[in-house]
């Protein structure tokens, strides 16, 4: 592998890296926002939001 492509691959995987950051950021964000809403409201629903928060809470590997 040449020095360019190396630093390339470097490039990329930090600005993957960056992206993330930005999804966790955002997926925290939603997280908050669906709970402080779920809180206010005694539905039926309440339930299967917070399933669906916790799916999507947990990081995929």
């Amino acid at each position: 592998m040449s020095i360019e492509s190396a630093r390339k691959l470097e490039q990329t995987a930090q600005e993957f890296g960056e992206i993330g950051a930005e999804i966790s950021e955002k997926r925290k964000l939603a997280r908050r926002t669906v709970v402080r809403l779920a809180r206010k409201c005694r539905h039926p629903l309440r339930q299967r939001a917070q399933r669906t928060i916790l799916c999507i809470s947990k990081p995929k590997t």
